[in-house]
């Protein structure tokens, strides 16, 4: 196998294994969030104006 092959195949098992992470951090958000331990986020208007001034500069 090429090197290069050998360097995707490292980077994409490394993606997989970040995902799965992410994946049981958010179901366990979620069963937090069912059982009133956990409120989902509000955000203010002042928030979202500098949201997207921030994503707009």
């Amino acid at each position: 196998m090429s090197e290069l092959a050998k360097q995707i195949e490292t980077v994409v098992e490394a993606q997989k294994q970040n995902n799965q992470a992410l994946s049981r951090q958010l179901e366990f958000l979620k069963q937090a969030q069912r059982a009133g331990v956990v409120k989902k986020p509000e955000y203010s208007l002042a928030s979202k104006v500098y949201l997207q001034h921030a994503t707009t500069v």
